[in-house]
């Protein structure tokens, strides 16, 4: 599967991006408004990944089907 980690310490307000996988377009974008960081992530048919969310204490890590996925951290 291929590892999606996602980091709240970050500089950069808004991204988006791409890889060609063997099963079609993984698609990550995010944004920050205000305490809040967007994520909208996309996985191809036929497809898995895992995706490593930040958290107040630990990371959570969410293994992913194809279809698209939103979540929405806070942030300090």
């Amino acid at each position: 599967n291929p590892q999606i980690p996602i980091r709240e310490d970050i500089a950069i307000t808004s991204c988006k991006g791409y890889y060609d996988s063997i099963y079609g377009k993984i698609q990550v974008e995010w944004n920050v408004s205000g305490n809040t960081l967007s994520y909208k992530i996309t996985i191809p048919p036929n497809a898995k990944a895992t995706v490593t969310l930040p958290g107040e204490d630990r990371r959570e890590e969410e293994n992913l089907k194809a279809g698209t996925y939103q979540f929405h951290v806070e942030i300090r």
